[in-house]
């Protein structure tokens, strides 16, 4: 339960900066919040390939609709 709740919030955090950058709250060359979108870009290099590894070892799990699927 803690460590969901961890990953909850850190989740949040990455959602949050993902839509500074998406919103333009964070522009080219700015200088806000830099450390912290480093510290994202490092911690999702890790993370996206365990994801992904994950999803191929079960191709048979149903891992949701596609949020935007083809048309």
């Amino acid at each position: 339960m803690v460590d969901e709740l961890k990953l909850t919030i850190v989740f949040g955090r990455i959602y949050t900066l993902r839509n500074q950058i998406i919103h333009g709250g964070a522009t080219w060359n700015g200088r806000v919040n830099r450390d912290q979108i480093r510290d994202c870009v490092a911690m999702l290099a890790d993370l996206v390939p365990v994801v992904i590894e994950i999803m191929m070892d079960n191709p048979r799990t149903l891992w949701g609709a596609a949020s935007y699927p083809v048309v």
